[in-house]
């Protein structure tokens, strides 16, 4: 079988879910006897061979055309980009010629040309991780409302168009079938388990794998710390910062301000670490935690067990669904940080004989739960019976995405008031203006010191 996938990472040391996801998953289905390419969006991706898989991806030209001919989404910049790639990404394989099936994902909107331009040549299977509308709507960013409401739009307009819409996460997938009235098919994620010796050496900490973002739940983490107070374990956050609310507004200036007691106290942020690192203060720590108030299925936790660490996990993400509590790891009540704070104080308590215990149990539940051989067979079955369903042309949709002759990117602007417009312009290069000479001031007075 020939499966085509487009992606927007790829490769075993690029960090984040993805990656890691179709790292496995993709192995499993060359150790199958599968022929694999993958299309990676980001630009800049020369075309190479890694073990057996081709990939490739679009040309900066490719990018620039279909941004211009989406002239008409200029007020939405980042959602016009997201879809000029991913229409780039389009061209590049060819509408998918050649192959059985194409895998994309709901992650930088990727899906849009597959779904959105008919006739379609060859079934399309949509992996759901956690879209760009689900994470604005619940960590929205000052600015981007109407962009976030057409993002949504887009989703629910366009997925239930898919051949097959599959997700890693339960929970993702139940808010899915509400959202389309289709159904959404859970295949939990294929893993490689190497029978890691669990490590009986254990640093005195627990461990965060995650990126500093306000659904990841570093603030339930701060309020459960700050509960504990001096009795509290040292827990270091492996992950790189992110907006809270505002662009200009990063998750650790606020924790700092509002949790000065706990924060690079209790609660160390350590910044993003390479896939390698990471894996190695997993290796290290007493006990791993994910506090998510919601997650799709973040792969640092399931590598956590697969190490032999004992999870404690909110019940938000969809990880949660492989543990049971007290038994192979932890859970507790999203958002619940009262929980949190007990359950830190028992398994920062924990003997080393009751760690490699719950420990062994977590490994034996992802070499059996996530068996990449069993899965991988699902994922052949369901691909051996997907047909291209014909449909006729969405006209509302070949307008949005055909070529548009709207003139200057800007003139939707010629429809809005002057005044505003020109006050608005006015603060914006004053405050631009502000920042630019207080950044030199600063750089000069630090010269001189």
């Amino acid at each position: 079988m020939k499966v085509l996938f487009v992606l927007p990472e790829f490769g075993a040391a690029v960090p984040g879910g993805i990656a890691r996801f179709y790292h496995h998953a993709i192995t499993s289905l060359l150790q199958n006897g599968c022929e694999v390419a993958v299309c990676v969006s980001a630009q800049g991706v020369n075309e190479t061979a890694a073990e057996g898989v081709r990939i490739f991806g679009p040309s900066e030209e490719q990018v620039r055309l279909h941004k211009q001919s989406l002239s008409h989404l200029a007020l939405w910049p980042g959602l016009r980009h997201q879809l000029a790639v991913a229409c780039a990404a389009f061209d590049a394989c060819g509408g998918g010629r050649g192959f059985d099936v194409v895998e994309t994902t709901d992650w930088g909107m990727l899906y849009v040309p597959w779904l959105a331009r008919e006739p379609r040549i060859v079934p399309v299977v949509v992996q759901l991780h956690g879209s760009p509308g689900q994470i604005g709507f619940r960590d929205p960013l000052a600015g981007y409302e109407i962009s976030d409401m057409l993002t949504r739009m887009l989703e629910t307009a366009l997925l239930p168009r898919a051949d097959e819409l599959q997700t890693p996460g339960p929970g993702v997938a139940a808010e899915w079938r509400n959202l389309l009235t289709r159904e959404v098919r859970h295949l939990p994620p294929a893993w490689f388990s190497e029978n890691e010796e669990i490590n009986s050496t254990r640093a005195d900490f627990g461990l965060v794998a995650s990126r500093l973002q306000d659904w990841k739940g570093p603030e339930v983490l701060c309020k459960a710390l700050e509960m504990l107070g001096d009795s509290a374990p040292e827990i270091r956050w492996a992950g790189r910062d992110h907006p809270r609310h505002a662009l200009e507004s990063s998750m650790s200036v606020y924790l700092a301000g509002k949790y000065p007691s706990v924060w690079q106290k209790k609660f160390v942020h350590l910044g993003g670490r390479s896939p390698a690192d990471t894996k190695e203060l997993q290796r290290s720590a007493r006990f791993v935690i994910h506090p998510s108030t919601w997650d799709c299925f973040p792969l640092a936790a399931v590598e956590a067990m697969a190490l032999g660490k004992v999870l404690i996990c909110s019940q938000g993400a969809g990880v949660a669904d492989l543990i049971e509590h007290g038994v192979n790891g932890y859970t507790f009540s999203s958002g619940d940080f009262q929980q949190l704070a007990a359950l830190l104080m028992q398994v920062s308590q924990l003997d080393s004989e009751s760690l490699t215990r719950i420990g062994r149990e977590a490994q034996r539940t992802v070499n059996t739960i996530l068996n990449a051989d069993a899965i991988t067979q699902e994922r052949l079955k369901i691909y051996r019976g997907l047909r291209a369903a014909p449909r006729e042309p969405h006209p509302w949709l070949e307008r949005l995405f055909g070529p548009q002759r709207t003139g200057t990117d800007l003139r939707f602007l010629d429809a809005m008031p002057l005044r505003p417009l020109a006050q608005y312009g006015l603060r914006r290069l004053a405050h631009r203006l502000q920042e630019h000479w207080a950044s030199r001031f600063s750089k000069f007075y630090r010269s001189k010191a």
